[in-house]
């Protein structure tokens, strides 16, 4: 639980890489205490490498066992179902860029995933549940040198995940969530734009704020 704002840290390193393209180092912000006794509970999620199933399995038992003899909002509770969010995210995720590798004819290399899965809420009136994903970074590649699909694997796969990010969080809580993909077709209409450095300044940003 958070009692002060602020940022957090993540150097992302990978020690078993001969070169250090994939390291990462970014923050995420953090909130305090809110009102009415409202608080931010932060658990920091990872993956290095492709995940599957199995580890939203073994995260789904370890929230069973702790939940036996600690209460909802435990630290053990709360950060092993945060834990178990962030690991359906990223799993899924794989499956995601396994689907479109096969649409496209690549092959992608996941290298990490890390950011926060987070609770806002209290014991009294429940709460909202959701992710900052703050460090990605993976390889993409054609398997023949004519695809020309390499860019578009990546613009397709990343817009899948964040609508991914609804999915997860219904599929986990059985309630009802809201994605970033979501938010930003009913901000414009319906539409979702690719946002490059020719049209960003013209033409999404404003559509997007108004």
């Amino acid at each position: 639980m958070i009692e002060d704002p602020g940022t957090v840290t993540f150097i992302i390193t990978h020690n078993a890489y001969t070169s250090t393209g994939a390291n990462q180092t970014v923050t995420a912000t953090v909130h305090p205490i809110g009102v009415l006794g409202t608080a931010y509970y932060y658990a920091i999620g990872n993956a290095f490498g492709a995940t599957s199933k199995n580890s939203v399995d073994y995260q789904n038992t370890l929230l069973g066992q702790v939940s036996i003899s600690n209460a909802g909002l435990s630290e053990a509770v709360t950060g092993t179902q945060l834990t178990y969010l962030y690991q359906a995210l990223v799993a899924e995720n794989t499956a995601i860029f396994n689907i479109v590798n096969a649409m496209t004819n690549t092959n992608s290399v996941l290298h990490h995933n890390v950011g926060l899965a987070m609770f806002f809420g209290n014991l009294e009136f429940g709460g909202l549940a959701g992710f900052n994903v703050v460090g990605v970074a993976a390889s993409i590649s054609a398997n023949d040198a004519s695809n020309t699909l390499v860019n578009n694997q990546f613009v397709v796969a990343t817009m899948h995940q964040f609508a991914n990010e609804q999915l997860v969080l219904e599929q986990v809580t059985n309630g009802a969530a809201r994605s970033t993909t979501g938010e930003l077709a009913a901000a414009t209409a319906g539409v979702t734009y690719k946002g490059t450095n020719a049209n960003w300044a013209g033409t999404v940003l404003p559509a997007l704020s108004g």
